[in-house]
């Protein structure tokens, strides 16, 4: 393994929230490009090695592959907090049509949904947004980066049917 390689290796191990393409830049003292070259390259050094190099909107962290995730979970299952079903309920809608409103939810689901979003939001799985184009300033929600990794998903894009 190349020593850039093992210092990013090194730092995504130590940062476990993860860290931004800005922080690696810092870290390694060089340009996006050689940062990015460089997370590429760990990226494939980590191919079949359990981890895998999780990215979301240019933050970066290791997490479990997800051939593994299940598995090591169910090792040790008093490390995740168990989700209720209402709550896997609204993640999943939020996860398929986000942004979207309590409404949407709501009618989706054919109950109130109110609890269950202040729950996901206060776990950090879920956030508010708004959009300035948005005349009636509807709150909407969206999936963070905190539910990407705790669910093992490396891009939204995998939830695509």
């Amino acid at each position: 393994m190349k020593p850039t390689i093992a210092r990013l290796h090194a730092l995504l191990f130590a940062q476990q929230q993860g860290v931004s393409i800005h922080d690696v830049m810092r870290y390694l003292d060089v340009d996006e490009p050689k940062a990015q070259q460089a997370l590429k390259d760990l990226e494939s050094w980590l191919t079949g090695s359990g981890l895998a190099l999780f990215s979301h909107e240019d933050v970066y962290a290791l997490v479990v592959d997800a051939p593994y995730s299940a598995e090591v979970v169910s090792f040790n299952p008093e490390q995740k907090q168990q989700l209720s079903q209402p709550m896997l309920e609204v993640l999943a809608v939020i996860a398929h049509k986000q942004p979207c409103t309590k409404q949407d939810i709501d009618d989706i689901r054919g109950v109130s949904s109110d609890q269950t979003l202040r729950n996901l939001v206060s776990l950090g799985l879920i956030a508010p947004t708004q959009s300035s184009n948005d005349p009636l300033k509807l709150v909407r929600y969206k999936t963070t980066k905190s539910f990407l990794l705790a669910m093992g998903i490396r891009d939204i894009k995998e939830l695509s049917i």
